[in-house]
Order: C-alpha cells, then structure tokens, then sequence
C-alpha cells in the first residue's frame, strides 16, 4: 500500500524553475571555460590555478548543469554545484583577484543548496513510496 504524497505547494512550482535556471547558469559558465575564453584564461591565471583546472571545473559545470535539468538527478547536481561554487567563493576571497565575484558564487551556493534542500525531502517520498527503502525479505523457497 502507498500513501499519496502531499498536495504541491507553490515550492514544488517555484524549484524546478529555479533549477532550471541554476542548469542552463552552470552550462553556460562550463561551456565558456572549456571554450577557454581569453578572460577566463586570465581570470584562473590571476587566481594562480594551473591551466587543467579551468577544463575540471568547465566539465564539472556542464555535468552539473545537465544534472540540475534532470530531475532524477537534481539532488546530487545541485548539492555538487552548491559545493563548487562554495569552491569559487573561497578561489576568490583567498587569492583577492576579482574578488567583486565572491557575492554571485555565494547567491549561486544559496541557490544551489535551495534546491537540493528542497528536493532531499521528495527524493525520500519517493523512495520509500516506491517500495525501494522498504526491506523485503524472500518467502519461502517453493
């Protein structure tokens, strides 16, 4: 027997927007650093981070935008993201270049963690209705 999940609030209308958002943010973000824009370049160089570093974090950006796009994979996409821009903001703050970023990378780990807040508690629905969290034992042989 499943028990039905609780009436959608504005929340459950508002997030996947907002994730929506966060994802096309963070492929837009990843597809300029793999790209190697001449600012980007410059930007990791005055951060002294080696060259490889701005293809990871490119990469990283892209699969967390399509992971934020998804919804199956949202929670993991937007905890990850939450994380990488908690990264940036410490890139920046540490190393005092562009440190007029550091509020944005901050908006954006909010944002990221908003989400990932929002959808750990419908994951866990999720998975108990759907029999997965639930320990079945194997009856008898026959």
């Amino acid at each position: 027997m499943t028990t039905p999940l609780p009436p959608s609030s504005k929340a459950d209308k508002v997030i996947p927007v907002l994730a929506a958002v966060l994802g096309v943010a963070h492929l837009v973000f990843g597809a300029t650093k793999l790209a190697a824009i001449p600012a980007l370049v410059t930007q990791f160089q005055g951060w002294q981070l080696p060259p490889w570093m701005m293809y990871f974090v490119g990469v990283v950006q892209v699969l967390g935008g399509i992971g934020l796009l998804t919804r199956n994979l949202r929670l993991p996409a937007s905890f990850a993201m939450g994380l990488v821009m908690i990264g940036a903001t410490v890139t920046v703050l540490a190393t005092g270049h562009e440190v007029f970023n550091a509020p944005l990378t901050i908006v954006l780990a909010i944002l990221c963690f908003v989400v990932a807040g929002h959808r750990l508690p419908q994951f866990a629905r999720e998975f108990v209705t759907d029999g997965h969290g639930s320990s079945k034992t194997p009856g008898p042989s026959a």
